[in-house]
């Protein structure tokens, strides 16, 4: 690597961390421009930093929120099919091979669905 790239190279690394007037006794008031250049891409960068984590926070309060809403929609149905189930108990397996017949025309799948919730018989 050539000298000057390596001044310069120095000279943008010392204005990451340095105070101006540190930056300017060791490298001039003439390259000025340089530790400017360099300190408007740390306050950009800064800034566009904030605004992704700021984003981020809005993206993922959304997310949670809408998974509330949802988990509540689940549990609104969740509470129907238990009410639903519970009625079917109170049926008789007759009635229920009556309506299940009814419905596909079929016995076969629903032989045995009162052992699976306990119907009386």
């Amino acid at each position: 690597m050539g000298k000057v790239k390596s001044w310069l190279m120095d000279m943008e690394e010392d204005a990451s961390f340095m105070s101006l007037d540190e930056w300017v006794s060791k490298h001039g008031e003439q390259n000025k421009d340089v530790y400017e250049t360099i300190q408007g891409d740390i306050k950009m960068n800064s800034t566009y930093d904030n605004l992704s984590v700021r984003n981020t926070d809005e993206i993922l309060s959304n997310n949670v929120a809408e998974l509330q809403m949802q988990l509540n929609e689940a549990y609104t149905r969740i509470h129907k099919l238990h009410d639903i189930i519970e009625e079917m108990k109170q049926l008789s397996q007759s009635s229920i091979d009556n309506l299940m017949k009814a419905i596909d025309g079929s016995n076969k799948r629903w032989t045995n669905i009162g052992e699976y919730y306990d119907w009386p018989k």
